[in-house]
């Protein structure tokens, strides 16, 4: 018999006094989908995409609901926490001085390591602790803000950025990511997502689903995805098996969005004409589609050719993860609504919204679909904080996010301009673009958004509260304020 016990509020002080933890000063968009005209950086649908021709017919699929089961093996979690539970034995841990008590850190400060921050992933005791925490969140009095709405909160884009000059090691970066997601989860967000480039400088984040298995092994609940996988850039046999491995691991809760890319670095890097983009997204949908089956099927397409070839295991989810596509011309979204399970955009305001929505609506009713049962992704840029000044705790970050796209476009980290050198937006844009502030203050920049868009059966909000540089003390503080004070503002709670 095995006898778990829940570390009590006094035993979780003692653990932060052991370790020397607590807090700490912190330290100083649009996630590939591009601003402005269609000539700007859009890695979902960028310029040019409507200009290949016509794709092939697409397939007759019905958008399958997103709710599947959960539950992971925990005792191969825990297993693999009592290696490391006894070599973490044979190093000595410094002694600090007690941190000043922190009123919202419970959650938190279950994450924050040990000596040499050694990743854990196991579910005891954290995952317990984290339990305990969530039934805090869920008894705890609500606030009226106003008529429910129906929004699921996501965290994200997670992008693995490391600024040059930052002590951060990619390692440290991706273990606090995965400390985000868990404690993302135990606050009560709905989904968490990450975002995909190559050949960045900075380590922009390559390889999506690898990362969001390592997701689905540390939670069991929240939704996993993928914003964007840029799919010319995949042999979509392998994009399908990758995919359905993930469902399998995380129960079926994986929504994969994809998108065409834009920049001509990273068509030259893999070989890829860009000029092919489109068919090869269209067509890469439709293998998926077909290799989802789990049955033998071949394809002869534009840009594929497959001979009776089959993927498996099936993921977990029959007929495969919900498709999510992008883009901000009229025929890209409306291709976005006879393809794909849902949408995803970074657009945030609501004027540029609703002309959008209305075309991928009427792409949906092309091919007899339910323009409302379909997802709808929004990203959006924010930070919270009550104890200083979100922006300044989060403008150095946000400056090296937005600017990066801006440098991409201008020829950074390519063979003749080998670095990248941010080129962030003025002020006023960047302050425009994200939703900073108090708890107060960042409900109101959001709420209007999702009371526009809340009668539709699967939005996602999917805030960013951690940005390229920030460490995990400052994006931690953030993550678990926004659940406690901004996501009942934004759902009526």
């Amino acid at each position: 018999m095995i006898i778990i016990s829940i570390p009590s509020e006094r035993d979780a002080h003692r653990l932060q006094r052991l370790r020397g933890t607590g807090p700490k000063p912190p330290s100083a968009r649009r996630e590939g989908l591009g601003r402005g005209t269609e000539a700007t950086a859009h890695p979902v649908a960028g310029p040019g995409a409507d200009n290949e021709g016509a794709e092939p017919p697409s397939p007759d699929h019905k958008p399958l609901p997103l709710e599947g089961p959960v539950g992971l093996g925990d005792r191969v979690r825990r297993e693999a926490h009592l290696v490391r539970q006894r070599a973490n034995r044979r190093k000595p841990v410094a002694r600090k001085q007690p941190p000043t008590p922190d009123p919202i850190g419970h959650a938190r400060a279950q994450l924050l390591r040990d000596g040499d921050r050694r990743p854990r992933v196991d579910a005891h005791p954290h995952e317990l602790m984290m339990r305990h925490r969530r039934a805090g969140f869920e008894h705890r009095p609500k606030r009226q803000y106003g008529s429910a709405v129906s929004v699921r909160i996501g965290l994200g884009l997670f992008t693995g950025q490391v600024p040059a000059g930052s002590e951060r090691t990619f390692a440290r970066e991706y273990r606090e990511t995965l400390d985000l997601v868990r404690l993302a989860e135990a606050v009560g967000f709905d989904s968490a997502w990450v975002s995909e480039h190559h050949g960045a400088s900075d380590g922009y984040l390559p390889s999506l689903l690898p990362m969001l298995a390592a997701f689905a092994a540390v939670t069991e609940r929240i939704r996993l995805g993928a914003g964007i996988v840029l799919a010319p850039l995949h042999d979509p046999l392998r994009l399908a098996e990758d995919a359905a491995v993930v469902d399998q691991l995380s129960e079926g809760r994986l929504i994969l969005g994809l998108g065409i890319g834009w920049r001509e670095e990273e068509f030259r890097m893999f070989g890829v004409p860009r000029s092919e983009r489109l068919t090869r997204t269209t067509e890469t949908i439709e293998i998926l589609r077909r290799a989802w089956t789990g049955r033998r099927f071949s394809f002869q397409g534009r840009r594929y050719r497959y001979d009776r070839v089959k993927v498996t295991p099936p993921p977990a989810r029959a007929g495969g993860p919900p498709i999510y596509l992008g883009g901000y011309a009229e025929r890209a979204v409306r291709r976005a609504g006879r393809l794909a399970d849902g949408y995803i955009t970074d657009a945030d305001a609501i004027e540029e919204v609703r002309p959008l929505l209305a075309s991928f609506d009427e792409g949906a009713r092309e091919v007899g679909k339910d323009p409302h049962a379909l997802g709808i992704a929004l990203l959006q840029n924010a930070f919270v904080s009550r104890d200083g000044d979100a922006w300044q705790i989060a403008r150095a970050g946000i400056a090296h996010q937005l600017g990066t796209y801006s440098a991409w476009d201008a020829g950074a980290d390519t063979p003749e301009h080998d670095e990248l050198e941010p080129i962030p937006p003025d002020e006023a844009t960047m302050r425009r673009w994200t939703a900073a502030g108090t708890p107060a203050e960042v409900v109101r920049g959001l709420r209007p958004l999702v009371e526009a868009f809340g009668d539709r059966s699967e939005l996602h909000l999917i805030v960013r509260l951690h940005y390229p540089g920030m460490d995990f003390e400052t994006a931690s503080r953030a993550v678990e304020l926004f659940a406690e004070e901004v996501a009942p503002g934004l759902k009526g709670d």
